[in-house]
């Protein structure tokens, strides 16, 4: 019965922690968290612990596998599998992958099971970012696996409501949703949203781009155009194998077909190109391999269509690919840009 009520305690605490971390903690509340804290060594460890997720929620990075039922009581020694492309990062961004990616999500877990408890402004929004050269991949609490690729970020709530799932992204992402069908599953790309109960489907929301796209593998979806940030109208329906590309400007969408065993290769190490035009093959391989494309300006790159598929290929092994089989050159250029990504000119040859 005692250890029982040190459990509850506990717990209370550790809500009293994030009531503070988010700025809702009452005076008497912060009275009794400062008593706790300077009882022992173990209750400044767990604040501190709580705090450093808090403020590094930005540096996520290099993250594969996680057991979130026991993030709280083993947050150090944490191994993490990541998909390497170019970069080695600093030693401090892995700490942080390593120590706080588990115990933020843990939050998540912590307020889900205590949500009866916890005042409805405390249930904060994440933020998990990808860095640029990297992949990633994690499980949200419901069961719901996401991988992200270099430059992707998501935002999801640490308590998902009764009625729906909803997250947005940026960039380049892959679902593989848990079904549920009280509660369907909601992805924002700005101007669309994907709806969804259990599926399995890739989506591309680039800002700098003038298109959204999804690509389903498994199960069905809805799309709806977003209007003003709210308002959503029935765009259409998918089925496995299809694609979906959406104009920003024109608000019209193109339907095709693809090979539903290769969507989604990229979270392996693939790299999937059908009838790429020369823009979307610098993007992605920017995002991938963590660095800037600048091509020349010459209007004959209007005629480049890339259908290619590379597994395990680095960047100038893949660019060599391109030399020999069309009509391109590129080069290297010995200085780095203002944010230390190696530059390469892509030239058509004469």
């Amino acid at each position: 019965m005692k250890e029982d009520n040190l459990d509850i305690n506990q717990e209370k605490m550790e809500l009293l922690i994030i009531a503070k971390l988010t700025g809702d903690l009452s005076v008497d509340e912060e009275k009794e968290l400062l008593q706790w804290y300077k009882k022992s060594d173990a209750n400044q460890k767990l604040y501190d612990d709580f705090a450093e997720a808090w403020r590094a929620a930005q540096l996520l990075d290099e993250m594969r596998e996680y057991d979130v039922s026991s993030a709280l009581k083993k947050v150090k020694g944490r191994q993490v599998k990541v998909k390497r492309r170019t970069l080695v990062f600093a030693q401090f961004q892995r700490i942080a992958a390593v120590l706080f990616l588990p115990l933020l999500l843990a939050l998540g877990v912590l307020l889900s099971n205590y949500k009866g408890q916890v005042k409805e402004e405390l249930i904060f929004t994440q933020t998990i970012t990808c860095p640029p050269g990297l992949s990633s991949s994690f499980e949200l609490t419901d069961g719901t696996k996401v991988w992200l690729s270099g430059g992707a970020e998501i935002k999801f709530p640490a308590i998902f409501s009764d009625d729906e799932r909803r997250v947005s992204v940026i960039g380049k992402a892959f679902f593989d949703v848990q079904s549920d069908t009280s509660k369907p599953f909601f992805v924002d790309l700005n101007d669309v949203t994907v709806q969804v109960v259990g599926t399995k489907f890739d989506v591309e929301n680039y800002e700098d781009v003038n298109y959204v796209e999804v690509s389903l593998q498994e199960g069905k979806v809805l799309l709806y155009t977003v209007q003003n940030g709210k308002d959503e109208d029935y765009l259409t329906d998918m089925v496995p194998g299809e694609q979906v590309r959406f104009n920003r400007g024109t608000q019209k969408f193109v339907k095709t077909k693809l090979d539903d065993a290769g969507i989604g290769n990229w979270i392996n190490g693939g790299l999937v190109f059908k009838d790429a035009n020369i823009q979307e093959v610098i993007r992605t391989l920017e995002h991938w391999y963590n660095v800037e494309i600048i091509k020349s300006d010459d209007e004959t790159w209007n005629s480049f269509l890339l259908t290619a598929t590379f597994e395990d290929e680095s960047l100038l092994q893949i660019l060599d690919i391109l030399k020999y089989t069309s009509e391109m050159e590129y080069k290297v250029e010995r200085r780095k840009n203002q944010s230390g990504q190696k530059v390469i000119r892509l030239n058509k040859r004469k």
